[in-house]
């Protein structure tokens, strides 16, 4: 079983989040696989392990496919189950993407051989169905808590401007003096922004008009509701 799991490299991960979609009957118009290398191609995830097919599937139901190099040079692309590790930039976690294509052969060994891969990195979620209330085809719309942050500073993303590739927020002092900060940005929730750096969290952030002010002007702010 060790040879049919083929680890080319154990990654150092931190928390890691497990994605996984597989190309097969339950994928409908191939939104799970397609999403799911989306994230891969997006997030550049490296693959660091995968699945020999051999003994998982017939080749006749799921072929490989022949392709052309450089109109001279024929490439055969077997059927791949594949992981992949990323660390998305805002999150202090890694995510690690499970890609495959359903087997036609020993499902319960195919599937012993991914759970045992997930459990040895360390992976804190899992989801099962075992009372089949999840069913092919069913659609929901889902609010995943992946992090805490406790105490963090967060302002609307409309307050955020960029100069070149710093982030910068406009602010005004207790006597109506407009100043600029330079702020490093964390997690996004909806439409606010985690400020990790560049505010103390008592500052008065300019939302409404920031394009009109500079450094040092005297305004009268209003407080948004």
């Amino acid at each position: 079983m060790a040879g049919e799991l083929r680890i080319d490299g154990r990654p150092e991960l931190t928390r890691p989040v497990l994605i996984a979609a597989f190309r097969g009957w339950n994928d409908g118009a191939q939104a799970a696989s397609l999403a799911a290398g989306y994230l891969a191609k997006t997030w550049q995830a490296q693959r660091f392990a995968h699945v020999d097919p051999e003994e998982f599937f017939d080749f006749q139901a799921t072929r490989p496919h022949v392709s052309l190099e450089a109109g001279m040079t024929r490439r055969i692309d077997w059927p791949e189950t594949a992981f992949y590790h990323a660390r998305p930039d805002g999150l202090d976690r890694d995510v690690v993407l499970l890609l495959g294509i359903e087997p036609n052969l020993r499902w319960r060994t195919f599937t012993d051989l991914l759970v045992g891969l997930v459990r040895e990195l360390g992976v804190e979620m899992m989801i099962t169905n075992p009372d089949a209330l999840l069913k092919p085809g069913m659609y929901a719309r889902v609010e995943l808590l992946i992090d805490r942050h406790p105490g963090a500073i967060l302002v609307p993303s409309e307050a955020v401007t960029n100069e070149g590739d710093v982030p910068v927020v406009f602010v005004v002092d207790p006597s109506g003096v407009v100043g600029r900060r330079t702020i490093a940005t964390g997690a996004v929730e909806g439409t606010l922004v985690e400020v990790t750096k560049g505010l103390q969290g008592s500052e008065a952030v300019i939302v409404d008009g920031k394009e009109l002010v500079r450094e040092g002007q005297k305004v009268r702010a209003e407080v948004k509701k």
